[in-house]
């Protein structure tokens, strides 16, 4: 997708896959390393990490070296690194969706209007319909979790009109 608006493509684009496969190799090695000479291979947390059963990454090697550390601020400097990733996730999401349904207008396989794009080359109704079909999909999810959990939609203070149909519908 990038290599479509890149510029010098056949250039660019092999310096920018090498980069990232050796900068995702570096942050593995280092950070299993790191992981390796902080956490022992006879730590009683990592032996006991199955029998525990703590919940989510509670017995994570990542997680056990942090405890080591006795650095407060750690998991949190942790938790913002990892929604930031999330955010780039997303963000690379809906550029390349919204791409692709600029694609498919131009083509002539999307309606017209999808063509339209800012001064700034932003395809301005792709990226509007990319994210409220996201929102659809989150709130699914969402009304699926408050089933789960045995929460009635009536409890919450806001509730949309003709909800979960909507979502469905407009997914």
């Amino acid at each position: 997708m990038a290599a479509g608006e890149a510029e010098h493509p056949r250039k660019n684009m092999p310096r920018a896959f090498y980069s990232v496969f050796y900068r995702l190799t570096a942050f593995f090695v280092i950070g299993s390393l790191c992981i390796g000479i902080v956490v022992p291979y006879n730590d009683p947390d990592l032996l006991n990490a199955l029998s525990n059963a703590r919940p989510g990454a509670g017995s994570s090697p990542y997680v056990i070296a942090m405890e080591h550390l006795h650095i407060k601020v750690l998991p949190h400097i942790v938790n913002a690194l990892i929604l930031t990733a999330v955010f780039s996730a997303g963000n690379s999401y809906v550029y390349c969706a919204s791409r692709t349904l600029l694609g498919l207008a131009l083509e002539g396989k999307a309606p017209k209007f999808m063509t339209k794009c800012t001064k700034n080359g932003v395809p301005i109704y792709c990226v509007g319909l990319v994210n409220y079909a996201i929102i659809s999909f989150t709130y699914i999810r969402f009304h699926k979790a408050l089933k789960a959990q045995g929460i009635a939609r009536e409890s919450l203070p806001h509730k949309g009109f003709w909800q979960p149909f909507c979502g469905y519908v407009d997914t």
